[in-house]
């Protein structure tokens, strides 16, 4: 069954959201080690593979061999399942919302690469990494596996450090150049710093969701109210 929902899934999202946006999925075939890609880049994709494959390893190894932990009862199962499917559904509304969501930090110039603050964006910055988090906790809970999910802490670990990482500057680059000059000076995030970024935050934001907000607002403060960079220091 597990197979059969993932299959399903894929299929679905192939057709509801890849059949028109053929330039995306184009992109998305180039793999994940691209040249101009930089190399930070390439190791943090690196280290998310290896962590990635070892999850997949070690589900089974763990069902059929270790038993960590007892086996799951069936709302465990359930809200596997239920992530699963949550998960895959906000990686498609993703997808459907940016057409420049590619595997690797690259600067799209020839399809007008710019930020995208609608949709999914409009709340939180990595609504893609989100979903695929889901997707990493559910998998190894549909499949028995309670010591899964703290494997799954590796490939996650791996998305919290590339979303700031591209986000904030420390990768480099961004759609703009004023955005990236801007990401670099902001990062890391000097809230008593910086009165006009301070002025945007919304004081009754959540702490996870500020955070997201707060890079939101770095981009549309740039795109849509462009100020000089200050120099580096």
């Amino acid at each position: 069954m597990f197979l059969g929902v993932i299959v399903a899934a894929t299929v679905w999202m192939m057709l509801a959201v890849f059949r028109d946006r053929q330039e995306l999925l184009n992109e998305r075939f180039k793999g994940v080690i691209q040249r101009g890609q930089p190399r930070t880049d390439r190791l943090v994709m690196l280290l998310f593979w290896i962590a990635y494959l070892t999850l997949l390893v070690f589900i089974p190894y763990d069902v059929f061999q270790l038993h960590v932990f007892e086996k799951p009862g069936l709302l465990t199962l359930s809200l596997g399942m239920g992530l699963i499917l949550a998960g895959y559904w906000i990686v498609a509304l993703a997808f459907r919302e940016n057409t420049f969501a590619v595997p690797v930090i690259k600067h799209q110039k020839e399809r007008q690469h710019v930020v995208v603050d609608t949709g999914p964006y409009a709340i939180v910055r990595h609504p893609l990494y989100a979903g695929v988090m889901l997707l990493f906790i559910g998998m190894p809970l549909w499949l028995e596996s309670y010591a899964g999910v703290l494997v799954a802490a590796f490939p996650i670990a791996t998305f919290m450090l590339l979303a700031p990482a591209r986000q904030m500057g420390r990768i480099q680059p961004f759609p703009t150049k004023q955005f990236s000059q801007l990401a670099r000076r902001d990062a890391p995030l000097r809230l008593g710093q910086n009165p006009q970024f301070v002025a945007r935050l919304e004081p009754s934001t959540p702490g996870l969701l500020r955070h997201f907000r707060a890079e939101r607002t770095i981009a549309l403060r740039v795109i849509r109210h462009p100020v000089p960079p200050r120099p580096l220091q």
